[in-house]
């Protein structure tokens, strides 16, 4: 697949200067950038996942890590219920 991106002229010569100094091409430097890039967004996580991680390792009980009861998470079926009271549906 061709792909066409538009750099910056100071982007585009410390591209070409790394190429160079590396012996590699422009594609293979940009693919191999790109798979670094979305592996990386793959595998961010959550503040959650990283307290439940943390909470493990220092021997929390399973409690600490459990998946929170967050209101937030479901005021929209709660404000549709008091709705439909409210207007009898």
């Amino acid at each position: 697949m061709t792909l066409t991106v538009r750099l910056d002229p100071q982007l585009e010569s410390q591209l070409e200067a790394y190429c160079q100094a590396e012996g590699a091409t422009k594609s293979a430097v940009v693919t191999q950038a790109l798979r670094d890039f979305l592996n990386t967004l793959r595998q961010q996580r959550t503040p959650y996942e990283v307290y439940q991680e943390v909470a493990r390792e220092n021997g929390l009980d399973e409690s600490a890590v459990t998946e929170p009861t967050d209101n937030s998470l479901h005021y929209r079926q709660r404000l549709k219920a008091k709705l439909n009271v409210k207007h009898g549906r």
